[in-house]
């Protein structure tokens, strides 16, 4: 049962402990030139900072979810499969924490998230939100862009901001005065992948169990890096950010880019540091440090377990 309240302190020592020299140097190497090129993130910040107040930072979410079962939905090919088992685990009691790019899918399929995260500072975000409405519940990141943030604030009441803790975080890099002061200890150890924001938000909120679909973090088919990469964010799939994934007999068995792969370290990272809660993988893909389980595995075990309790229970 989780007694411990949400804290980042130790995390870093600990993902330093497995790095070597050489690659804590080109971590923070290309930590400050993704800061640089992305200096709208400071701006975007510094114009948020009105709408952050006592109330409405993510620390008020600490624990609120204590010892409950969370279903963290990202962008990944292995939601549309899921589709049936993530609305009987609803069913079932999980809450259910969407990224940002997910929502309107959960919601045009009959799926209300009990809270959805972003961390994307470009203007176009809001277009995953074009269904919120004053009954939804959502957490930004203070670097998101101000107009989608007012629109978000002037829509619904349930709006609450985190910034990084993480100082692996290239997003943390140039704020830190501004928010260190407002926030205190109500940060959370986020990153650029918001599938990893959402998990770590779940731990946050006191969760005991943790699933997570959608994170698969590579391709299985080079079709989808075209349809779910190159058509949404508009590039080339020859440009450099697509990597050559694993090789087998030969035959490329998936393509990865390298923030994805930085991801599934982080995510590895975390279920082991973080071992208090349990931690599953029904996406599929690139992590391997949590319990591998498709998500109609996952409900029918709920549904069992459920059985056999009121089974017993009732004599």
């Amino acid at each position: 049962m989780r007694k411990k309240r949400y804290s980042g302190k130790g995390f870093e020592d600990f993902v330093l402990s497995r790095l070597s020299s050489d690659e804590l140097e080109t971590s923070k190497m290309v930590s400050e030139e993704i800061a640089r090129d992305n200096s709208s993130w400071a701006f975007n910040a510094s114009a948020n900072r009105c709408f952050v107040k006592p109330d409405n930072q993510v620390s008020v979410l600490f624990n609120m979810w204590k010892n409950k079962k969370c279903l963290v939905v990202g962008a990944g090919m292995s939601v549309r499969r899921e589709i049936g088992p993530i609305r009987l685990l609803q069913q079932d009691g999980y809450k259910i924490i969407a990224c940002d790019r997910m929502f309107g899918f959960l919601r045009s399929n009959d799926v209300k998230p009990d809270l959805t995260i972003s961390c994307d500072a470009t203007e176009r975000v809001g277009l995953f939100f074009e269904r919120l409405d004053n009954e939804d519940a959502v957490v930004l990141s203070v670097q998101q862009h101000p107009s989608f943030v007012k629109a978000a604030v002037e829509t619904t009441e349930n709006v609450f901001f985190y910034y990084s803790i993480n100082r692996f975080c290239p997003i943390a890099n140039g704020i830190e005065h501004e928010y260190d002061e407002c926030f205190k200890e109500s940060g959370i150890l986020a990153h650029l992948l918001v599938g990893f924001n959402a998990v770590q938000l779940a731990y946050a909120m006191g969760c005991k169990k943790i699933v997570l679909i959608g994170n698969e973090l590579c391709w299985f088919h080079k079709e989808e890096i075209d349809r779910c990469y190159v058509e949404q964010h508009k590039i080339s799939a020859d440009e450099p950010r697509i990597l050559i994934g694993k090789t087998k007999n030969g035959e490329l068995t998936w393509w990865s880019i390298g923030e994805f792969i930085d991801a599934a370290n982080a995510f590895n990272d975390v279920a082991k540091f973080f071992n208090d809660a349990e931690w599953i993988d029904a996406s599929g893909g690139l992590i391997y440090n949590m319990k591998k389980m498709t998500l109609s595995e996952v409900s029918k075990s709920e549904r069992k377990a459920k059985w056999i309790w009121e089974k017993y229970a009732t004599g």
